[in-house]
């Protein structure tokens, strides 16, 4: 890996490297490369796709004896987890490649030389399953993990949220917490990014459980005589932002440590906990020693055991509520207390422990949080914006609340964007790398932007709320406490002169344009508590709600003028042509069926040059498009010298170019860009000059320009899907579905009306339509009368995509252990007809689902795997299998013998 891509090199002759990708994102990713002459030399494949290739051939290189996982002489050390390793005498297709990458092979498969697993439960050698024997040394100490395919979730309820300043949880010294030999530490985090080390649990010189490091190491000290009183990291990083479920075990020395049930690492020390320092207090979230090391996020289900608990007990109850009267449970703490500064723990020991400088409750809500359904606004980061002037009932001084929902793309302005400002008295922005900022013109801290260190994610709608009470300002995203300052003093006014209020833009210039979605925009002359704030944060106000002076929700359809609700009137005015967007509450999804994969290198579409898509006036392109990241300008479709449509850039910016008059043969960008890995609906209209561009049917971006379409490439007037005729190098990469051509301008309601449908054909205006639903060949037809069929050129594949999730009836299931459980039922099974159905999920290739015994007269039945696929057996009469699957990869399954 070279800054998330993947490099290949081969001796020093010839180095291949994908672009424009992240794969060190935290989620599991597959590559594969492969070379020979059959190929024509080296290609790179991720997750199945095609994403570099070069020219040299096997025989252009020198070859060394020996394989290394997880260390190459260019990078050095791989850090994270590596599973499936395969090595193949034989150059595998992408067809090959994308069967067979998520299954689990036997190992007897033709030409695999060599098949690692790591399915190994201890030791150091990996086996090669293939018949080769190429077995493998661990070095080191590499970490056995288990993916635990049950999706792993905190209890709900309440949790703590640490500010990183000074926040913490005393529990004092009790005698409880003194153990020797044997002590189980556990909680659920949801830490925020920073770089120091941060508490989580401990008892000063004794024991301590930590993170450290922006990539949240996990990190042990224990006062035994093996590793002694150090800092002892594990390696191990969990995720910023999301919950994970920490436990520690302790044996006489023997130390594991485990995240969201899965062991990632264990250490052989020796000796029993002593202790190091006569500090003996327990803490959560800071240690006594030096008051530092301040955890910052959320802890929950905090739980000391003077027992040493076992994987499968851990896995057990992990995202269980416990009693407090479990044996060996020596201190218990859930948070579910409603107010006050004391946590009680459940136990009978009541270690109960206090709250230290204003440690928050949050609640994590069972229930999403997301915005109130509706209209919104899109803000171009160019220099769009609202404002609503000086307004007297808009000045705050000494308590208030701001509020909005936004749903920023990547700001494009050096300084971020700013969300809500009044010029010189308060301000709130999102930073140019998404982290949120506000300013307050108090004595303490002054007219000067304060991170919160809270980052907003892109293309995802957030709520953010900030309230100010007398200097105490604390902020919120999604109802949930972030941040907090202690400031002081009541607002000032460090621009006298400039007083507006402003909505995506400040008065003050320096070009701090909003880019993305803005709604819901509300303020306060009242500090709103939490729960006040999670009550409504997704609910439509009245506008009478008291201490509110300000509330715009956007639901105005035409026009350029924001209507504030509330009885102040503060309206504002659109600037620059501000876009109305909506949300519908019914999820945009693409027409079920096939679609076609574009490798980003070499494929296209070549419609070729048809009257009937020559146009002038009026003319309307849609398609259904899911792409993968890259760098470079795209095409989706487009006919050369009149109309193209593409995306451009890492945010996948939508652009065209039109060949009228104005904005004549140029790319234009509409500033709004779609998500990679995700169907997204486009649509662009032109009417005689005025152009319009859609997303999910939703107006983006228009423009007014002038002029009708004409040709500005003479003899090139091809029309591609994936590429276009001129430099031929601009090549889609990702998937294509639905791609339609209409020579007359349709509405938005038109749009909406049929995006997530299949058409026939005949529809008024439709010129080209291609559905790519044939199953086979190199051709795909127009189904409109002008039979405007395209050829695929150069390997464009088939996919499909399944619209209807294959889902278990929620409720609980029972594990088997694969050594000795079953269920016997008494039952008299008829003899004539049956249907015998079951889900069930495993990660074994092999074992029995079902079978009945033979009474007397009867015969025997049974449906079992073998080798990841479905065998029936009936006496001895028949046997019926399925083949090519593997069911045994971990996720529920439904079968049913008839």
């Amino acid at each position: 890996l070279s800054n998330g891509n993947i490099v290949v090199r081969i001796w020093n002759n010839e180095v291949i490297a994908s672009s424009g990708l992240n794969l060190a994102d935290g989620k599991w990713h597959h590559v594969a490369h492969v070379f020979g002459a059959s190929v024509g030399g080296q290609q790179i494949y991720v997750d199945g796709q095609l994403v570099a290739s070069g020219s040299r051939t096997i025989s252009d290189f020198n070859w060394q004896d020996k394989i290394s996982i997880g260390y190459s002489a260019d990078s050095g050390y791989f850090k994270g987890e590596i599973d499936e390793v395969r090595v193949w005498n034989v150059a595998k297709t992408q067809a090959q490649i994308q069967t067979y990458y998520n299954r689990n092979l036997t190992g007897k498969e033709q030409g695999l030389a060599g098949y690692w697993n790591f399915d190994e439960t201890s030791g150091n050698t990996v086996n090669d399953l293939s018949s080769n024997n190429n077995n493998a040394t661990l070095i080191n100490g590499i970490q056995r993990t288990v993916a635990n395919s049950n999706s792993i979730t905190r209890p709900e309820g309440k949790a703590l949220y640490f500010d990183g300043v000074n926040d913490y949880i005393n529990m004092g010294v009790k005698p409880s917490f003194k153990v020797s030999t044997n002590l189980t530490l556990e909680a659920w985090i949801n830490p925020q990014q920073d770089s120091r080390t941060r508490l989580i649990v401990g008892r000063e010189g004794e024991y301590l459980l930590a993170i450290s490091g922006l990539d949240n190491t996990i990190h042990y000290a224990i006062a035994n005589s093996n590793p002694g009183w150090n800092w002892i990291s594990t390696g191990y990083g969990v995720k910023s932002n999301q919950w994970s479920h920490i436990a520690f075990s302790f044996e006489n020395g023997r130390i594991k440590t485990y995240v969201n049930g899965s062991l990632i690492y264990t250490y052989d020390g020796v000796g029993t906990i002593g202790d190091v320092s006569s500090q003996d207090e327990l803490r959560i979230g800071n240690r006594q020693w030096n008051n530092t090391d301040f955890f910052k996020g959320q802890i929950d289900e905090v739980r000391v055991w003077n027992v040493t608990k076992t994987q499968a007990e851990i896995q057990a109850n992990l995202n269980q509520k416990l009693t407090g009267n479990e044996q060996g449970l020596a201190g218990y703490w859930n948070f579910e207390e409603a107010t006050g500064n004391t946590v009680n723990d459940l136990t009978a020991n009541k270690n109960n422990g206090t709250l230290i400088n204003g440690v928050q409750p949050t609640l994590a809500n069972a229930n999403p949080i997301t915005r109130p359904e509706g209209k919104a606004l899109y803000f171009d980061g160019v220099n769009d914006y609202i404002n609503a002037g000086v307004k007297p009932s808009l000045e705050l001084s000494k308590t208030f609340t701001i509020e909005a929902w936004i749903n920023p793309q990547k700001q494009i302005q050096q300084y971020g964007g700013i969300i809500v400002n009044r010029e010189g008295e308060y301000q709130v922005i999102i930073g140019a790398d998404g982290t949120l900022v506000w300013a307050f013109a108090n004595s303490s801290p002054g007219w000067t932007g304060i991170s919160t260190g809270y980052v907003v994610k892109t293309n995802e709608w957030t709520h953010i709320a900030i309230s100010y009470d007398n200097g105490l300002i604390k902020t919120y995203a999604n109802g949930l406490l972030v941040h907090t300052y202690d400031g002081a003093g009541s607002l000032g006014d460090a621009h006298p002169n400039e007083d507006e209020f402003r909505i995506g833009y400040r008065q003050a210039g320096f070009s701090q344009y909003f880019k993305g979605e803005i709604d819901e925009v509300r303020v306060w002359n009242i500090t709103r508590t939490q729960a006040e704030i999670q009550a409504n944060l997704n609910q439509k106000l009245t506008g009478n709600e008291q201490g509110l002076v300000g509330y715009w929700n956007f639901e105005e359809t035409t026009g350029n003028t924001v209507n504030d609700l509330t009885t102040n009137k503060n309206n504002g005015l659109l600037i620059n042509g501000v876009q109305r967007t909506v949300t519908n509450s019914n999820s945009i999804t693409r027409p079920e069926g096939k679609a076609l994969f574009f490798d980003g290198v070499n494929d296209y579409i070549n419609v070729g040059v048809k009257p009937s898509l020559k146009v002038n006036n009026n003319l309307t392109i849609e398609a259904w498009i899911n792409p993968q990241q890259d760098s470079r300008t795209r095409i989706i479709v487009g006919r050369e010298g009149e109309y193209l449509l593409a995306i451009s850039g890492a945010d996948n910016t939508l652009f065209y170019a039109i060949a009228n008059s104005n904005p004549g043969w140029n790319w234009i960008s509409t500033g709004y860009g779609v998500k990679s890995n995700q169907w997204s609906h486009i649509a662009f209209s032109f009417d005689n000059g005025r152009i319009k561009t859609y997303v999910n049917g939703q107006l983006i971006y228009t423009y007014d320009g002038m002029g009708t379409i004409g040709d500005v490439v003479a003899n090139q007037d091809d029309l591609r899907i994936g590429n276009r005729q001129v430099n031929g190098i601009e090549f889609f990469k990702g998937e294509i579905d639905e791609v339609r051509v209409w020579n007359v301008t349709r509405t938005q309601a038109e749009i909406q009306a049929n995006l997530n449908q299949k058409l026939s054909g005949n529809e008024q205006g439709l010129v080209g339509y291609w559905n790519f639903e044939e199953s086979a060949g190199n051709t795909v037809n127009d189904l409109t009368a002008n039979k405007n069929n395209g050829t695929l050129i150069n390997g464009v594949q088939r996919t499909v995509t399944n619209s209807n999730p294959i889902a278990k009836p929620e409720g609980k299931a029972l594990f088997f252990d694969g050594v000795n459980d079953y269920i016997q039922v008494n039952l008299n099974e008829p003899e004539t007809e049956v249907t015998h159905e079951l889900w069930f999920k495993t990660t074994s290739l092999n074992g029995g689902l079902f079978s009945v015994i033979a009474g007397s007269g009867g015969h025997d039945r049974s449906i079992h795997l073998s080798n990841g696929n479905i065998v029936v057996r009936i006496w001895n009469n028949e046997v019926i299998a399925s083949s090519g699957l593997n069911l045994a990869d971990g996720k529920w399954h439904h079968v049913a013998h008839v």
